[in-house]
């Protein structure tokens, strides 16, 4: 009795001990020093002042802002910020703001004008008018509705958050980008047309299914750090998370699902009768969807989920070097091609290993659990570090071999 008594207190000493020591921790995460560079789009919540400069870690003026990562000031105090101004100041000189953007989040309810008029108040002490900074308040807050309660309220604060917001969200893609995305959707198509050419028994059913997911695989890429934030923002615990990141798979799934049989429907259309007979079978097709498809759904939502949105997108977005982006797309095209062709696999139902009434488990969902695994494990940050690394150096040496060949060329042409 001695010794449980004594194993009892150990276990809620131990308990105490490491209950204060993550609360810690977790308190300590949460702070950010002066001048620190965080992605501050994934706090959008929290009371911060952030600043994005113009120029580059070398001081030297960049053509475009990267407006992912900002450095961190202060939180929505007039005195801490004027603190937090003075060393920035004193550190990097009043250049260091010239044209910036200046984000305030998590405005308070109501608190809006007040806010912005406290902070426009300290940037004229410093004369940081004069240098045309940008003040940018990235909404989040609903306005006021005193006749909610404050459960309704919260409720409508998280559906308006769980929506997609060019405020919160839109980032311009950048040339290097573009072009390293458009790169990486054709590596894609290409072995997907080859696969579903041979695969497909109309040629029709091929193309509308290759045209479509070209299109929406295109935008996702033109836009893709606009998505990535959205993405990574929270709302609704993980369950909204879990549900932004069903939406693609399911358009996916679908896609695959019903390209495969488009010459099918074009002839159920043909014979169709009257719009009863649509409203009698449709019922039955969307179950016999969910029990096929369901699991298709799953296995995507989890690989698109945790390699491509936790592991790379989370990776890009706490980077400061804009290489990164363009950089994301070679490394996601990696997974995105084997995941296209297995998940076309799983989508039409083809090399089946079991069987159980419309449930169908086949090969292309086993593929896209194993790439799952393998994808996570090979885009630890450490890993993602070092292929940055080895990317600089590369459009180094590309960007060098590029102004050779303009030069000689402006040569030839004075000649």
């Amino acid at each position: 009795m001695i010794i449980l008594k004594a194993i009892s207190r150990a276990c809620t000493i131990y308990s105490l001990v490491m209950t204060i020591l993550l609360t810690s921790q977790l308190q300590a995460q949460d702070k950010h020093e002066v001048g620190e560079i965080y992605p501050f789009r994934k706090e959008i919540r929290k009371c911060h002042i952030s600043f994005s400069s113009k120029l580059d870690e070398n001081s030297q003026p960049q053509n475009r802002i990267n407006t992912a990562v900002s450095a961190y000031l202060s939180e929505h105090s007039p005195n801490n910020l004027r603190k937090s101004m003075k060393k920035m100041l004193k550190e990097h000189g009043p250049e260091y703001f010239e044209e910036g953007y200046l984000y305030i989040t998590g405005v308070t309810m109501g608190e809006k004008n007040k806010t912005l008029a406290e902070i426009q108040e300290v940037l004229d002490e410093f004369n940081l008018s004069e240098r045309q900074v940008v003040v940018m308040e990235v909404p989040m807050e609903l306005s006021e509705s005193p006749d909610l309660s404050e459960r309704s309220k919260k409720l409508l604060q998280e559906t308006k958050f769980f929506f997609y917001s060019k405020n919160l969200d839109y980032e311009a893609p950048i040339p290097s980008e573009i072009i390293a995305g458009v790169i990486g959707a054709l590596a894609v198509e290409i072995p997907s047309a080859m696969f579903m050419l041979k695969t497909f028994e109309h040629t029709l059913d091929a193309a509308v299914t290759l045209s479509i997911h070209a299109s929406v695989l295109l935008g996702i890429t033109i836009y893709n750090k606009s998505i990535a934030n959205w993405f990574l923002r929270k709302s609704f615990g993980n369950h909204g998370d879990m549900l932004k990141q069903a939406i693609p798979s399911t358009v996916f799934v679908l896609n695959f699902n019903i390209g495969h049989n488009f010459t099918a429907l074009i002839n159920y259309f043909e014979n169709l009768q009257t719009s009863n007979q649509l409203s009698a079978d449709l019922p039955g097709v969307l179950t016999v969807f969910a029990l096929t498809q369901g699991l298709t759904v799953i296995v995507q939502l989890f690989f698109y989920r945790k390699v491509m949105t936790d592991r790379i997108m989370g990776w890009v977005s706490k980077q400061k070097d804009p290489l990164a982006r363009s950089m994301e797309h070679g490394v996601k095209a990696i997974y995105a091609i084997p995941d296209a062709i297995l998940l076309f696999i799983a989508g039409a139902n083809l090399f089946p290993i079991w069987e159980s009434g419309l449930f169908t488990l086949s090969w292309g969902h086993v593929g896209i659990a194993g790439l799952t695994a393998v994808g996570w494990g090979l885009t630890r940050t450490s890993i993602l570090d070092w292929k940055l690394r080895q990317y600089k150096k590369l459009f180094g040496v590309s960007t060098k071999v590029t102004h050779r060949i303009k030069s000689l060329f402006q040569r030839s042409k004075q000649k």
